[in-house]
């Protein structure tokens, strides 16, 4: 059950990563994670990255 829930944090995590311009911080209250670290921690296992890396590579409002 907890696995699951985080996966549905993550997905909504890199969701909002690729699509908006909202701070990391911000998101990550938003998924439900106080902790920053965590956050990080459980991101980079998801998606093999950090959210800061996924958004560089990702998010179609950066490219120019």
């Amino acid at each position: 059950m907890i696995s699951y829930l985080n996966t549905i944090r993550m997905q909504m995590a890199s969701s909002m990563l690729r699509n908006t311009l909202l701070p990391t911080t911000e998101i990550m209250s938003k998924v439900g994670i106080v902790d920053d670290a965590h956050f990080i921690r459980s991101f980079r296992k998801y998606a093999s990255c950090t959210p800061a890396e996924f958004r560089n590579q990702h998010c179609w409002m950066m490219k120019g």
